[in-house]
């Protein structure tokens, strides 16, 4: 009889609340990749999963995610202090949407851009304090249109305009 029950309570735990199986994940720390060739390989295998690094003090320093060797979907990046460094997507080793980068204080210091790896639309500097410091704007890597300087209460000090050559 309590073999009955044992058996019956094992198979309602894997059907049931154990489905995610996430007692079962090993950690993979960014050093225990190989890069070669712009993929990346854990045990001689193209490597799909999450890859994690740590700081001395056991904070979080990197989480990124893989795909058949790829940097595929979001990456985060932290200071030592825990806050948020820089946060940004991949789809297949190459950057698309919108690459944001923080100062140590949680402010925003750079939001850019990009499609298929490169840089399209505009690209917008912060000074500390949050007010913004540069915009550019870009088309294919490529700066067009005027790209302007502010200074910290928000004036304008300089501006260049650029074109791009059609060749």
């Amino acid at each position: 009889m309590k073999l009955k029950q044992f058996i019956i309570i094992l198979v309602l735990l894997v059907l049931g609340g154990c489905s995610s199986l996430d007692f079962f994940t090993v950690e993979t720390k960014f050093n225990n990749l190989k890069e070669k060739n712009g993929l990346y390989y854990k045990n001689e295998k193209l490597y799909t999963g999450e890859a994690r690094s740590y700081y001395e003090n056991k904070n979080e320093k990197a989480l990124g995610t893989f795909k058949e060797g790829k940097f595929h979907g979001e990456f985060l990046t932290y200071y030592e202090n825990g806050n948020l460094r820089s946060k940004m997507k991949f789809v297949e080793n190459k950057l698309d949407g919108v690459k944001y980068q923080y100062y140590s204080n949680g402010n925003k210091k750079i939001m850019e851009n990009y499609r298929n790896g490169q840089l399209n639309g505009i690209l917008t500097e912060y000074y500390e304090n949050s007010a913004i410091k540069f915009e550019v704007r870009f088309k294919d890597d490529n700066m067009i249109g005027d790209a302007v300087s502010y200074g910290k209460d928000g004036s304008v000090i300089g501006r260049i305009s650029y074109e791009v050559d059609e060749e």
